[in-house]
C-alpha cells in the first residue's frame, strides 16, 4: 500500500502529542525570533531614512534662510545708494521737509516690499536724528534706537551673512533681530537698519514644505537666532558630541541613536538644530502588537498545519509498527507507559525470542555445517548465495574463500572382517580429539563422516597462499598415520589438491578420494613405499587419465611449483612401468602419450620460435621412441618433461604478469568509468573474473577492489592539488558513484577528507 501521511493514526500516545507540542513551541519560537529580527531591521531602515530626511531638511532651511538674508542684504545695499539718502549722509541738509518725506517713502517701500521686515530705520553718525519707518524722526536716545546702534557701533554683531566685501551684520537684542548695512566710502557715513519679523522668518523659512518643526538657529557662539526651546527633549550641551546626529557621522549614528539633536552648520558657522522625535525612532507596546498578532497569527495558523502534517507523517510509522509488534498496545498498554515502553516490551520480547531461536541454532549448528560439507564433498548442487545464507545463519563458522584443502582416511581390516560401526565412530571421535590436539597446525580442522568407514578432514585457512595449508596438511597426514600404527585395522590417508574456494572442496575430496583407492591396490598388491604411502592415482592408465596427470603436472608447473610436477611425473612413469609389465609396446604408447601430451599443453603459451621448435622436435620423436629401450625412454622422458616443465613456468608466469599488466594498462584508461568491475576488466583481457581474482591476489597481494580504489585516490589527489574543481566534480572524474562515496573512500586510504588535503597541498 503506497504510504499516506494523511492514513489516521489510530492510537495517539504521549509521544506523538509531546512531538506535535514540540513542534508547535519550536515554530513559536521561531517566527518571534523571525519576527525580532525583520522589526530591528525595518527600524534600523526607518532611524536611516530619517536622519537623512531631517538632515535635509536643516539643510534647505539654511539655505532658505541665508538666500532671504542675502536678498535683503542686497536690497539695502540698493536703499543705500538712494540720492537722497547718500545727499542726507554727505551734506545733512537743515530743516529740508521734502527730503525728509522722500527718505521715509524709501524706508516704507523697503518695509512694504518684505513681509520679513517689521521697521526700518536709516542712520548717520553725524547726525542725533534717525529715520523710522513709520515716518518719524527719532532720537538717538530713544531707548530701542540707542540698544541698537549701540551694538553696531561697538560691534557686538553676529556672524557675515553674505560673502561680499561690504558685508551685512546680523543683532539679536532681547530676541529682536536687527539686519544692518553700513555705507562706507573713506569713512562711515550711515548705516541702513531692518528690525525683522521674527515668526514671520520662523514661519516661512523654518518651515519648509509646509512641515512644522521644532528647528532652532544659533549662531557660531551658541546664542539663540530663531526658534524656541521645545517643551520636552534632550538638554542642550553643545561640549558632549554624542548628542548630535550631523552628516558626517549620520552613517555611524543613524541606525542607534534615539535621543539627541540632529544638526546641520552652514558656511557662516550658523547651527540649525532640530530635536530627536524619540516616539518615532522605536516601537510602542501597542504598535509592536498591532503589527505582530495577525503575522503571528497567520504563521501560527501556519505552524499548527505542518506540525500537524510533521506529526503524523513521523508518527505513522511508529504507529504502524506498534500495531504491528503489539496489536493490543492501545487497548491493554494505553494506561501502562507511552509508545517508547511499548516498544521497549515488544523488542524484549522479541530479543528473548531471538536469543532462544539463537540458542536452538547453536545446538545445531555443527549437524547443519556437516550436512552442508557433506553435500558440498559429494558434488551436490549448491550455489555461492545458498552456502553464504547457511553460513550466516550459523554464525559464520567458515570463510567461503581462502585456501581449502581435503585429507580422506579410510579404514580396512586386515583380515578383511567388517569394521563395526561403533569402532569407526569411536575412531571419529579419536580423530576430532586429535585434531583439537594438534599445537603446530594453523588450519581449521573439521572431521566429517563421509561415506562408509570414510571420514574426511576439511581443511580451512582464511589465507589465500596455499603453501600455508600444504604444509599443515602434510603435518596432519603424517600425525595421522603415526597415531593409526596402534589400531586394530589398516589406516589409508591422502590429501586433494588445494582449492580457493569452499564450493570447489568436491574436487579436492575427489582427487583424495582416488589417492586412497590406489594406495589400497598397491597395498593389496604389496607394492606400497615405506610406511605404507602410496605414489599415484588410479589403477588404470588410459589416454583420459595420462591428459588428466598431465593436466595436474603442467598446472603445477605453471604455478612455478616444479618439485611437485616432479614427483607426479615419477609416479606417473612408475605406473607406466608397472601397467607395461615389461611390454615395450606398451611402454612406447604410454610414454607418446605422456609426451604429446605435455607438449599440446606447452605449445598453447606465447613461446619463442626457438623454444617452440625445441618443444615440437625434441629428444622424443616417433622414430626415436621406437628405436629406445624401456630405460631410455623413461631416461629421456624425464629430461625431456623437465626442459617443457621449466618452459610452462617461464612463460606460464609471463602469461599471468601480462594479464595482470593488460589488466592494469585497461584500469588506468578507464578507471573514469564508475561501472568499471572485475567483471569487465577480465573480459577486456580474455580470462574469466574468478581466474583475475585469483591471479591478481598471486601476484600483487592485494585485492582488486583495494587497487581500483587506491588508484582512482591517486587520480583524485591530483586532480585536488593541480586543479580549482569542486569535490564532487572530482569524484565524477575519478569513476566514484557519488560524493559521499568519494569522500569516505578517500578518507579511508588518506586519513583526510578531499577538502582538507586541499587545504594542505594550498598551504604548502
Amino acid at each position: 500500500m503506497k504510504y499516506n501521511p494523511f492514513y489516521d493514526v489510530t492510537w495517539k500516545g504521549r509521544i506523538y502529542k509531546r512531538t506535535v507540542y514540540a513542534l508547535l513551541a519550536a515554530a513559536v519560537v521561531l517566527i518571534t525570533v523571525f519576527y525580532l529580527i525583520v522589526a530591528g531591521i525595518l527600524v534600523r531602515h526607518n532611524r536611516e531614512e530619517l536622519a537623512t530626511t531631517n538632515l535635509d531638511l536643516l539643510e534647505l532651511s539654511a539655505s532658505s534662510v541665508n538666500v532671504s538674508l542675502d536678498v535683503m542684504s542686497h536690497a539695502m545695499t540698493q536703499t543705500l545708494w538712494n540720492q537722497d539718502l547718500i545727499n542726507y549722509m554727505v551734506t545733512l541738509p537743515q530743516e529740508d521737509q521734502s527730503l525728509n518725506t522722500r527718505i521715509f517713502r524709501t524706508l516704507q517701500r523697503g518695509v512694504d516690499g518684505n513681509a520679513l521686515i517689521l521697521h526700518a530705520y536709516f542712520y548717520s553718525p553725524r547726525s542725533d536724528m534717525v529715520f523710522h519707518s513709520e515716518n518719524a524722526l527719532l532720537s538717538r536716545q530713544s531707548p530701542t534706537v540707542d540698544k541698537a546702534l549701540s551694538a553696531y557701533e561697538s560691534g557686538q554683531l553676529l556672524s557675515s551673512v553674505s560673502t561680499k566685501r561690504d558685508v551685512s551684520r546680523l543683532c539679536n537684542l532681547d530676541g529682536r533681530l536687527f539686519l544692518y548695512r553700513e555705507l562706507n566710502v573713506a569713512s562711515s557715513l550711515g548705516a541702513l537698519v531692518y528690525e525683522l519679523d521674527r515668526q514671520v522668518l520662523e514661519n516661512q523659512l523654518l518651515n519648509i514644505r509646509g512641515i512644522r518643526s521644532n528647528i532652532q538657529v544659533f549662531d557660531s557662539q551658541g546664542l539663540r537666532l530663531l526658534g524656541f526651546p521645545p517643551a520636552e527633549g534632550p538638554e542642550l550641551d553643545w561640549q558632549n558630541a554624542e548628542l548630535f546626529l550631523t552628516p558626517e557621522n549620520a552613517a555611524d549614528r543613524s541606525a542607534r541613536m534615539t535621543e539627541g539633536w540632529y544638526l546641520f552648520e552652514d558656511d557662516n558657522g550658523w547651527r540649525y538644530l532640530l530635536p530627536m522625535d524619540h516616539g518615532s525612532l522605536t516601537l510602542s507596546l501597542r504598535e509592536i502588537l498591532f503589527s505582530y498578532v495577525p503575522a503571528f497569527l497567520l504563521l501560527l495558523a501556519l505552524a499548527v498545519l505542518i506540525a500537524w502534517y510533521s506529526g503524523r507523517a513521523w508518527y505513522y510509522p511508529i504507529n504502524r509498527l506498534i500495531t504491528q509488534v503489539a496489536p493490543d498496545a492501545p487497548s491493554a498498554h494505553a494506561g501502562s507507559g507511552d509508545e517508547a515502553d511499548i516498544l521497549s516490551r515488544s523488542y524484549s520480547s522479541a530479543r528473548a525470542e531471538k536469543d532462544q531461536l539463537h540458542g536452538i541454532i547453536q545446538s545445531i549448528a555443527p549437524d547443519i555445517l556437516s550436512s552442508m560439507l557433506k553435500n558440498l564433498l559429494n558434488g551436490k548442487h549448491l550455489t555461492e548465495q545458498r552456502v553464504g545464507e547457511i553460513l550466516r545463519g550459523i554464525g559464520d563458522p567458515l570463510p567461503s574463500r581462502g585456501s581449502f584443502d581435503v585429507i580422506v582416511c579410510q579404514v580396512v581390516s586386515p583380515d578383511e572382517t567388517p569394521v563395526a560401526d561403533s569402532e569407526f565412530n569411536l575412531y571419529l571421535l579419536s580423530l576430532r580429539k586429535l585434531c583439537e590436539e594438534m599445537p603446530d597446525v594453523r588450519c581449521r580442522i573439521e572431521v566429517l563422516h563421509a561415506d562408509v568407514l570414510t571420514a574426511a578432514l576439511l581443511c580451512v585457512s582464511p589465507e589465500a597462499d596455499p603453501s600455508v595449508i600444504l604444509a599443515d596438511v602434510k603435518a596432519i597426514v603424517q600425525t595421522l598415520r603415526r597415531n593409526a600404527q596402534g589400531l586394530p585395522f589398516q589406516l589409508f590417508c591422502g590429501a586433494g589438491m588445494v582449492c580457493s574456494e569452499l564450493l570447489n572442496v568436491r574436487y579436492s575430496y575427489k582427487e583424495a578420494r582416488e589417492r586412497v583407492q590406489y594406495q589400497r591396490y598397491l597395498f593389496t598388491t604389496g607394492s606400497a613405499g615405506e610406511g605404507g604411502e602410496a605414489e599415484a592415482d588410479a589403477a588404470s592408465l588410459g589416454p583420459d587419465s595420462i591428459q588428466a596427470r598431465v593436466r595436474d603436472m603442467m598446472s603445477c608447473a605453471a604455478d612455478g611449483d616444479l618439485p611437485r610436477a616432479d614427483r607426479l611425473l615419477d609416479r606417473l612413469l612408475r605406473e607406466i612401468e608397472r601397467n607395461a609389465d615389461g611390454d615395450r609396446a606398451a611402454m612406447q604408447s604410454a610414454i607418446g602419450a605422456l609426451h604429446d601430451a605435455v607438449v599440446e599443453r606447452v605449445i598453447t603459451y606465447p613461446l619463442s620460435p626457438e623454444d617452440q621448435s625445441g618443444a615440437l622436435y625434441g629428444p622424443l620423436t616417433t622414430e626415436k621412441i621406437s628405436s629406445m629401450t624401456p630405460e631410455e625412454l623413461i631416461a629421456a622422458c624425464r629430461a625431456n618433461a623437465d626442459r617443457l616443465f621449466r618452459l610452462a613456468a617461464d612463460y606460464g608466469r609471463q602469461s599471468r604478469y601480462r594479464y595482470i599488466e593488460q589488466a592494469k594498462q585497461y584500469i588506468s584508461e578507464n578507471y573514469m568509468d564508475s561501472s568499471l568491475s572485475l567483471n569487465s576488466v577480465g573480459d577486456h583481457v580474455g580470462i574469466s573474473s574468478s581466474y583475475l581474482s585469483e591471479l591478481w591476489s598471486e601476484i600483487t597481494r592485494e585485492k582488486f577492489s583495494t587497487y581500483l580504489s587506491v588508484f582512482r585516490v591517486e587520480k583524485a589527489q591530483q586532480l585536488l592539488s593541480t586543479t580549482k574543481l569542486t569535490i564532487k566534480e572530482i569524484g565524477f572524474r575519478c569513476g566514484f558513484n557519488s560524493a559521499q562515496s568519494f569522500i569516505r573512500v578517500f578518507k579511508k586510504y588518506t586519513g583526510l577528507a578531499p577538502g582538507q588535503f586541499r587545504e594542505r597541498q594550498d598551504a604548502c
